[in-house]
């Protein structure tokens, strides 16, 4: 989500990253972005043509702004930090940051472009997922056929080639990316002998869990990650009328994430106390 920096006088001169509207697959997940906040997230400030760009004319066409996320992206990490304890917990966390989105939203998500270009790394070494333009939320009539038209080559699994998706899909393209990053390789270079070269360098278990992520069977990847938060929401219903006790409990997980909000801006019951009060006191 790099794009062309303008900066935002009502956000104090903050750096913002442009994305036109009209290249969103799904503007429901801009629309997540705008309302919420988590860490491995950025925030999406709005859009150009209802915010003042400072010294800049507006864009033609209107453009999700959204924060420029300081650090490097995970393909220009340093090899210190190349270690399998390093890459494991960055794993860990974009699953988080993917549950989170499913959790929060009550729907089945797809980012369907994740790679090493599009994770940052944080100075406090916190994963961020950037670039949404081809996420989606999944429903019965969705499919992704325009999506192979901006998926990064050698990261997607192969079911989207075929017009399908699945949540599963980004389990393939997150265990390609931590393959791709301690190869140094892109991913479309990658050979199956090069990928089991590197899976030897990893500890045995997360290896094994990334050998069954890069599985063609999505139903196999999803055995990869029954142990985490991410996977534990993709077992349960979590429509927003009809939840069941796991998921729930996954919901209170969420909250106890460190600095996020579980709340849309329209369902904040902080905020209607917070207005029942300022009707009170005019």
């Amino acid at each position: 989500m790099r794009g062309e920096l303008k900066q935002v006088i009502a956000q104090d001169g903050t750096q913002c990253v442009l994305k036109a509207v009209d290249g969103w697959a799904d503007p429901e997940v801009a629309q997540l972005l705008m309302e919420t906040r988590a860490p491995g997230l950025p925030r999406c400030y709005g859009i150009s043509d209802e915010m003042v760009l400072a010294g800049e004319a507006l864009p033609e066409k209107p453009h999700y702004l959204f924060e420029y996320v300081e650090g490097v992206i995970l393909r220009s990490i340093p090899e210190d930090l190349l270690s399998s304890h390093n890459l494991e917990q960055l794993f860990f966390q974009i699953l988080d940051v993917l549950a989170w989105i499913r959790i929060v939203s009550r729907k089945d998500f797809a980012h369907l472009d994740i790679s090493p270009e599009n994770i940052i790394v944080t100075e406090d070494r916190q994963a961020v997922l950037i670039d949404f333009q081809a996420s989606r939320f999944l429903g019965p009539e969705s499919n992704a056929r325009d999506a192979s038209r901006v998926i990064t080559a050698g990261y997607a699994a192969p079911e989207v080639y075929f017009g399908t998706m699945r949540p599963e899909t980004d389990l393939y393209s997150l265990a390609m990316t931590i393959l791709a990053v301690l190869s140094g390789q892109m991913a479309s270079g990658l050979d199956r002998s090069t990928m089991r070269h590197n899976l030897k360098k990893l500890d045995r278990s997360f290896a094994e869990r990334l050998r069954h992520c890069l599985s063609e069977d999505p139903n196999d990847r999803r055995q990869a990650v029954t142990d985490t938060l991410y996977g534990r929401s993709l077992e349960v219903s979590l429509s927003r009328y009809e939840r069941s006790d796991l998921a729930n409990e996954l919901v209170r997980e969420v909250e106890n994430l460190e600095d996020s909000c579980p709340y849309v801006f329209s369902e904040c019951p902080f905020l209607k106390v917070a207005e029942i009060m300022f009707e009170a006191r005019e």
